[in-house]
C-alpha cells in the first residue's frame, strides 16, 4: 500500500501516523509505526490480500476514518488521505464525589470502530514528556468529526458510557 497524505492546502504532511483497519473496521494493530515522509508519503508493507480501511493522524489533525482499499498480490495500491485539523477527547473518570478513579476507557465511533486504543509513536513520546499517561484519565485523539459513544469501565466493575458529538474544530485543540 503506498499512501499519500496533504494537509487541508493540499501540501504533503511530514510525519502522520498510518493506522490499518481490516474490512470490517477491526485495527490491524493498536501502535502505528509506519509515518510519512517529507513528500507526504509512506509504504505500508505485509497486508494480505484482502478488503482494508485506512486512515492518518498527527499530534492534532486526522483524516476521516473508513477510506477503503483493496490489496491484492499483482498491484500496489495507491491511496489519497486529506488531514484536517480534530479534536483531542479528554476524558476524566472521578466517583460521585469528585475523586480520581482507574479504570478502561472505549470510544466507538457510530459505525463501531474504536479509537481509544489508537496511538503512533510521535503521540506516545508526547504524552511522556508532558501529561504522562494516567489510569482516571485519557486523551484520545486527534479524532475527526463525528459521534463517538465513550465507555468506561472502573477497576471495581463499575460501568458507564456517555454519548460524544464532535464538530469541526476551528483552531487549537478543542476538548469535549
Amino acid at each position: 500500500l503506498k499512501v499519500h497524505v496533504t494537509d487541508s492546502s493540499g501540501a504533503p504532511v511530514d510525519g502522520a501516523s498510518i493506522f490499518i483497519r481490516d474490512a470490517a473496521g477491526s485495527p490491524m494493530e493498536m501502535v502505528s509505526v509506519v509515518t510519512t515522509d517529507a513528500r507526504g508519503t509512506c509504504i505500508y508493507s505485509g497486508l494480505a490480500e484482502g478488503d482494508y480501511q485506512v486512515s492518518a493522524r498527527t499530534t492534532d489533525a486526522a483524516t476521516v476514518e473508513g477510506t477503503s482499499f483493496h490489496v491484492s498480490a499483482e498491484e500496489t495500491e495507491h491511496v489519497e488521505l486529506r488531514l484536517d485539523k480534530g479534536t483531542l477527547l479528554k476524558v476524566v473518570m472521578t466517583d460521585g464525589e469528585g475523586n480520581p478513579v482507574n479504570g478502561r476507557l472505549r470510544v466507538i465511533d457510530s459505525d463501531g470502530r474504536e479509537h481509544a486504543s489508537y496511538l503512533s509513536i510521535a503521540v506516545i513520546m508526547a504524552r511522556m514528556g508532558t501529561d504522562g499517561f494516567s489510569g482516571s484519565q485519557q486523551t484520545i485523539g486527534p479524532l475527526p468529526p463525528g459521534r463517538y459513544r465513550v465507555y468506561a469501565r472502573a477497576e471495581d466493575g463499575r460501568e458507564t458510557d456517555k454519548p460524544v458529538s464532535l464538530l469541526p474544530a476551528r483552531s487549537g485543540h478543542a476538548a469535549a
